[in-house]
This record gives structure tokens, C-alpha cells and sequence, in this order.
């Protein structure tokens, strides 16, 4: 239970902390009388993000649910070891991000 919170509440940062440094970035290089385009534009790629986010967790899970079934662990186990490799493989992505984040070309000027 506690790691499970713990998790939450550090997503619930990084989407905070995330959030609004994304929109403030988007809608520092237009105009004025374009912001409400680009606003729309930052929440739309962002939706964009969270759906294929769950869809890949969903892939993910169903993919290794189904071959522990297959392999002979029961339904509970089974989805366990799905829900295990769902997060592990998000914590991958997140963590692959990051990495290229920090190495692109003028991050720490």
C-alpha cells in the first residue's frame, strides 16, 4: 500500500510541476492573440500523451496477463504479473525520456 502511494503522489508532482512548465513554454513564443489557439493545441497533445499512455498499459498488462495464464499461474497471479510489467515498462519509458531530456543540446546552458 505504501509503495502504491508513494507512486501516486510523486505522478501527481510530475504532472503538476509538468503541466504547467509545458503550457508555460507553449505560450511564451506566440503572440497574444494567439494564445488561445495554442493553449488549446497544448491540451490536445497532452490528451494525446495520457490516452496512449493507458492504451500501452493496457497492452502491456493483457500481453503478460495472458501469457502467465498460458504458462499455467492462476487469474490472480496472473494479473499481478501484468500489472507488475505495465508499471515496469512505464517506469522504463519515463525513465528513457529523462535521460534524453538531459542529453539534448543546450539543456544546461
Amino acid at each position: 500500500m505504501i509503495p502504491v502511494a508513494l507512486s501516486l503522489l510523486l505522478q501527481g508532482i510530475g504532472i503538476g510541476l509538468f503541466t504547467v512548465a509545458y503550457s508555460d513554454r507553449v505560450l511564451a513564443v506566440l503572440p497574444i492573440q494567439d494564445r488561445g489557439v495554442a493553449g488549446s493545441l497544448s491540451m490536445v497533445t497532452r490528451t494525446i500523451g495520457h490516452v496512449a499512455g493507458a492504451s500501452g498499459h493496457v497492452l502491456v498488462h493483457g500481453q503478460w496477463e495472458r501469457n502467465a495464464i498460458a504458462s499455467g499461474s492462476p487469474e490472480i497471479a496472473a494479473f499481478l504479473i501484468g500489472f507488475e510489467a505495465a508499471f515496469t515498462a512505464s517506469t522504463l519509458v519515463a525513465v528513457a525520456a529523462l535521460v534524453l531530456a538531459l542529453c539534448r543540446p543546450g539543456t544546461w546552458r
